[in-house]
């Protein structure tokens, strides 16, 4: 099969730098990523302390009655992102949404905790 400078063979079918940008909004953080293709069953979120994870993957299927050009097709595409933050991060308050491709993600920061101090 003839391969060339246009028409390459594409191996790595993952996204592992699916276009992110991340806002802080003072109490939380922001967190927009690339998902077109993806629906909400796609796409698995964790978080820990200071971190979250985002991991997705899909099947597309070629068009009906359509065959490839070149033999770059992707059959399969995944993302797997990690994000780190410098505060501690509340996980039961993360929030997402995915509207036309973007997923939202609201990360709340964890606030202090006032500590009482009792008398014995």
């Amino acid at each position: 099969m003839f391969h060339s400078l246009l028409f390459p063979r594409v191996r790595n079918n993952t996204q592992n730098n699916a276009h992110a940008d991340i806002y802080d909004g003072g109490n939380h953080y922001l967190l927009q990523v690339d998902a077109v293709g993806f629906s909400k069953e796609d796409i698995e979120l964790s978080a820990t302390t200071n971190s979250l994870k985002i991991e997705a993957s899909t099947e597309k299927e070629l068009p009906q009655g359509y065959t490839p050009l070149y033999n770059s097709h992707k059959k399969e595409q995944r993302i797997h992102r990690n994000f780190r933050f410098r505060d501690s991060i509340d996980t039961d308050g993360v929030e997402a949404h995915i509207t036309h491709g973007l997923l939202n993600i609201k990360i709340p920061k964890r606030s202090a905790r006032k500590i009482d101090i009792q008398v014995h």
